[in-house]
């Protein structure tokens, strides 16, 4: 088993690596949910983390339109879903 090693780190210099991790796993989160239709809640760590490699060797292809279409529906509020 082989090591890593972490660079030292101010503490300024560690939150501002987490607050880039947190955006980063936001993405991952949208891209996920984007492509198969589950919300956090309906998958574990294991799954999204195995979907997440397997995008690495085979990207799935979804349109900018079809990205752009659920972004939109996701900052609608509730009455303007239903119109």
């Amino acid at each position: 088993m082989s090591t890593v090693a972490i660079p030292t780190q101010t503490s300024q210099e560690h939150l501002w690596r987490h607050i880039e991790l947190h955006r980063m796993l936001d993405e991952l989160v949208a891209d996920y949910i984007a492509h198969t239709g589950k919300t956090p809640s309906e998958t574990t760590v294991i799954e999204l983390m195995q979907w997440s490699t397997q995008q690495t060797m085979t990207p799935t292809e979804t349109t900018v339109i079809e990205l752009m279409q659920w972004s939109t529906q996701q900052t609608m509020t509730p009455t303007e879903t239903t119109r």
